[in-house]
């Protein structure tokens, strides 16, 4: 979503705030001149320490400025200026001084491939980042739930108060049978892969208030293995039921109308 802000944990003996992180597109080479990605609010991250661990700092890069699923290359700054010779000799201020690769990020997105109408057959399809460079795994552990919106469901993977580590299925999932608990579904992909795993045939009932149909957002959490494991669980994005429509509107007694 590109309403949540981006967050990171780097774990180490030793590391400092003053290091700090930034992302490529997945095509470029950490070090390259210009190779920042404007994907995100910030070039390069703001790294604070966790009070609890001096060897845990936390980065942000801000909220991606689009909403498209993506692969980005995470490029590590240990305190290093490439060139002293500038007048701003800061260091982890510039793309040269990003020089070591330290892993990939994924951005990703849930299009159900119909429109996501009460009681008919929809498909749930992850965009695990990029189609070449998919962040999920070909597996038949892999699970998902759709769950109530909450903000503590934007919370990250790492983060204990995270929403879907406990969040319950929600009340109007119908078919296929899923979840018994937050942590035990049992919905195993129709199509497992590493960019695109789908579960194919969802199924909601109506949910209805004030004697219309209400419109619901949900949220999607994922989990790539170990699902009995609460810590498993995250978020990866969230999508809307909408409401069957029966044309014309409204109805005008005595005249002809094609439906």
């Amino acid at each position: 979503s590109s309403d949540i802000e981006c967050r990171s944990l780097i774990t180490g003996l030793g590391i400092k705030t003053s290091w700090l992180l930034a992302v490529v597109d997945l095509h470029e080479t950490c070090g390259d001149v210009g190779s920042f990605s404007d994907a995100f609010n910030r070039s390069y991250s703001m790294a604070t320490q966790n009070p609890l661990d001096s060897g845990q700092i936390f980065h942000t890069l801000g909220a991606k400025r689009n909403t498209g699923y993506a692969t980005y290359k995470v490029c590590y700054c240990p305190g290093f200026a490439e060139d002293n010779s500038r007048d701003n000799n800061d260091p982890c201020t510039v793309p040269e001084d990003f020089v070591q690769l330290s892993g990939l990020l994924y951005a990703t997105r849930v299009i159900p491939l119909h429109i996501v109408y009460p009681m008919i057959r929809f498909d749930i399809v992850v965009h695990c980042g990029a189609e070449e460079v998919g962040g999920c795994v070909a597996s038949n552990e892999m699970r998902f739930k759709l769950v109530d919106v909450a903000q503590a469901n934007d919370r990250p993977v790492y983060d204990e108060s995270s929403g879907c580590r406990t969040a319950p299925q929600i009340l109007s999932y119908f078919l296929p049978p899923n979840c018994l608990g937050p942590s035990n579904c049992k919905f195993t992909p129709t199509v497992p892969s590493i960019a695109t795993p789908t579960w194919s045939g969802v199924r909601l009932h109506t949910t209805i208030e004030n004697h219309a149909q209400k419109l619901l957002p949900i949220d999607v959490c994922l989990c790539l293995g170990g699902c009995s494991l609460q810590e498993s669980w995250f978020k990866v994005d969230t999508i809307s039921t909408s409401a069957i429509k029966v044309l014309p509107d409204p109805f005008v007694a005595g005249s002809l109308m094609d439906l």
